[in-house]
């Protein structure tokens, strides 16, 4: 107890430093893909599944009073941000009904994306006239928060494969949660919002997070709970079986990067009890139905870290626990019954955790996680990866403690923590000398240049500004005001930024919806003439239009679509020669050589899918370029454009003459262009930092052409009378230029000119 308690206390202060896995020592070649993935999609209001809650006649979800079309109803209201929903013709009895509350609450756990919800009431006499509704936020901040909700979701449903089971979904989405969540109360702790894009909930936000998860690649589950337990979780339907499933109590606390545990996977009432004797089974789920051992001795059973996926074969790693104290990185060809096999042995010098010079620690903290065709993992002392494809999975060595500068030869440093997080790496290091303890955050230690912080920074051009954090005063990119723990209102006496008047819910002058580039008709067009071989019809190009302005579709989300799930493509039934030559137009925009074409139909002979190739096309330069003209967003991980997207070319020339008022210089211009095209910059940055370049401030604008500026550049258009004088008083009042500034770039005017030139706008 007491070192455990005393880990505790080292790791509950870890740093987490992400790094850009683009400037590794030894670069990783990102030119393999992994297996087909599952399509991600903003949700429909219209494809609502109401048989996940409430047709099932074997399952009830404790609707008492409620009939699928009331639910129907009260969830096309809510999505529509109506005020009422009248439910008279139900003649529901009232008052002293109970049983209805507990229904609305059935519909706020039941449907995840319902979190703007702030509460119900109700109207009536002796029956139920209305149900009232009250929202949490406005519309569009909703939309907002949706579409960052999904941007994180997506990154979760990325890790699914198309061909897997419905229980190896379950294991990989419980992973991706428990990985990226923190166990926590704070703002929406208890809904999607929180689980999702702030990283922080408690048990009920879980629940809901993998529901939303789990619907959307076709796995019913449902939200179950214990009144005593104060505790919430989930039950899935798998193979027509029911099974428990709790994502939180598989996270650790205190959280550790990396670490996740399988004791509550897909498990029976008596199961779960017994893991701890102290899980209850849920109240809203008749425990008749959760009595299923299928699982129960799955191989996945004391593993704690996530068990990653590639080409049918599952990743993690195990501790021996005997005498030797090694710690194995393995695989799985079935990791249900399949123990697997060893493919790096780490002996006790790399795969022992000490807390002194005498004790360790009686586990192992190796976190394997997968990167595109490489399989990363942390020693205690390194982290290392190895290569999926290759056939000897030789150990690289990405970065080795010995290299901290200055290192006292009796100092202890342990990797305790380690995850890969999109494109970057995250990881702990608990550095400790012999006179102190304390943990330290190493720059740079994956980059190519010195580890040790330069005392004498060059300050860069401010005409050509690091993209990623334009403010070097401020170390967080993502909230340029880090007095403001809310980026995304600056002003905390007016609840919506978006409309410069508190005590008038609607705006005083809507702007106009700026209009579509036709370059995005013509990507579209582009994919009908050559995956279906004919012009599109309006309403198919309409949709797809609207899929890449409105809802952020990627080209590769778009190409993935016309050559693998479009049923159209699909009865052309290609022969494999015309296939790649199809993908060759469609990716290369050109005829195949004679070379290139063998080596591909090479691959598919050798049993290559189709997704592979389309996958492989999508990581090419070529692609990158197509895309840019179009000003599209490629959807390519490892490469990126070499030209500037026409409509980023124009996002950033309006930069220059709505902010400063003159024509761009060419080196800049082109600059911006690029970094605008490969998302080296979102449309905030770039638009924020023009504001407070030498140039602007040697402006000396007063407040009234700062604020004439605001408007024209994150609004499109000039100030209406009662939103200029708010603001102008706030100004003129000491309120700070870039807080107002900042809640500007937050107005959905200026999200849709940034959807319009196809930019995105990123986080305020």
């Amino acid at each position: 107890m007491i070192l455990k308690k005393y880990l505790a206390c080292i790791l509950s202060t870890a740093f987490i430093l992400p790094a850009s896995l683009g400037m590794l020592k030894e670069p990783l070649r990102a030119d393999s893909t992994s297996d087909e993935k599952i399509e991600t999609q903003t949700f429909d209001s219209s494809e609502i599944a109401v048989d996940y809650a409430l047709e099932d006649s074997e399952l009830s979800v404790s609707y008492k009073i409620f009939t699928p079309e009331t639910v129907q109803a009260i969830y096309d209201t809510c999505m529509s941000f109506g005020k009422a929903v009248d439910i008279s013709s139900y003649n529901i009895p009232w008052p002293g009904n109970a049983e209805i509350w507990e229904d609305l609450q059935s519909i706020r756990s039941d449907f995840p994306e319902l979190f703007y919800v702030d509460y119900f009431s109700i109207s009536g006499g002796s029956t139920v006239n209305s149900i009232l509704i009250e929202y949490s936020c406005t519309e569009s901040q909703r939309d907002t928060m949706m579409n960052s909700i999904n941007a994180e979701a997506a990154k979760a449903l990325s890790q699914i494969d198309s061909n897997m089971t419905d229980w190896q979904k379950v294991l990989v989405l419980h992973d991706w949660l428990a990985d990226h969540i923190t166990y926590g109360s704070r703002d929406h702790a208890y809904d999607i919002y929180g689980a999702f894009v702030l990283g922080t909930c408690v048990c009920e936000g879980y629940a809901k997070a993998f529901t939303y998860l789990a619907r959307r690649v076709g796995i019913q589950s449902y939200f179950a709970s214990s009144a005593a337990m104060s505790h919430a979780w989930n039950v899935v339907l798998v193979d027509g079986k029911y099974y428990n499933v709790d994502v939180t109590w598989d996270d650790p606390t205190a959280d550790l990067l990396g670490r996740v545990e399988h004791s509550y996977l897909l498990l029976d009432n008596e199961s779960m009890k017994k893991v701890d004797g102290s899980h209850l089974a849920a109240d809203n789920i008749d425990p008749n139905l959760l009595t299923n051992k299928d699982f129960t001795s799955a191989k996945w059973k004391g593993v704690s870290s996530i068990i990653s996926y590639y080409k049918g074969e599952w990743f993690f790693s195990r501790w021996t626990g005997s005498s030797s104290y090694t710690t194995l990185i393995c695989k799985s060809s079935n990791i249900l019954t399949n123990a697997g096999s060893t493919i790096v042995s780490l002996p006790a010098e790399k795969g022992r955790w000490n807390v002194d010079t005498y004790s360790f620690i009686t586990s192992s903290f190796a976190r394997p996680e997968r990167y595109n065709h490489y399989l990363i993992y942390n020693t205690n002392s390194t982290i290392e990866y190895i290569d999926l494809d290759s056939s000897d999975y030789a150990p690289q060595v990405m970065y080795d403690t010995s290299e901290i500068p200055y290192l006292s030869p009796s100092a202890y440093v342990w990797l305790y923590e380690f995850t890969v997080e999109g494109d970057e790496l995250h990881y702990c290091v608990y550095y400790e000398r012999a006179e102190s303890r304390s943990i330290q955050v190493l720059p740079n230690i994956l980059s190519q240049t010195d580890p040790e912080p330069d005392p004498d920074p060059i300050i860069p051009d401010p005409v050509k500004p690091d993209p990623v954090n334009p403010d070097p005063v401020n170390p967080d990119p993502v909230n340029p005001d880090p007095v403001n723990p809310d980026p995304t209102n600056p002003d905390p006496t007016n609840p919506d930024p978006t409309n410069p008047d508190p005590t008038n819910p609607e705006p005083t002058t809507p702007s106009p919806e700026p209009a579509k580039d036709a370059s995005f008709e013509e990507f579209v067009e582009r994919l009908y003439t050559v995956a279906l071989g004919r012009a599109s019809e309006a309403d198919g190009k309409a949709y797809w239009v609207e899929q890449v302005v409105k809802n952020g579709f990627t080209g590769a989300d778009c190409a993935r679509f016309f050559l693998l799930d479009a049923p159209e493509f699909m009865n052309r039934k290609l022969p494999d020669d015309q296939f790649v030559e199809v993908l060759y137009q469609t990716f290369f925009g050109r005829a195949s050589e004679a070379d290139g074409k063998a080596y591909w139909l090479g691959r598919l002979s050798s049993g290559a899918s189709k997704a592979d190739l389309v996958n492989d096309f999508i990581e090419s330069t070529e692609w990158c370029n197509i895309c840019a003209t179009y000003g599209v967003k490629s959807g390519a991980v490892y490469h990126k454009a070499t030209v500037a997207s026409k409509n980023a070319v124009k996002f950033a020339t309006r930069l220059y003459t709505c902010c400063l008022g003159r024509d761009p210089e060419e080196e800049g211009l082109s600059y911006w262009s690029l970094a605008l095209t490969n998302l080296d910059a979102t449309g905030y940055q770039a638009a924020s930092l023009f504001f407070t370049l030498p140039e602007f401030v040697g402006l000396k604008t007063t407040n009234e052409e700062y604020l004439r500026r605001l408007y024209t550049t994150f609004m499109g258009r000039d100030p209406e009378a009662d939103g200029f004088a708010y603001w102008l008083g706030l100004l003129n009042g000491g309120t700070d230029r870039n807080d107002v500034m900042k809640a500007f770039a937050g107005c959905p005017e200026f999200q849709e000119i940034c959807n319009s030139y196809g930019i995105v706008r990123g986080d305020i």
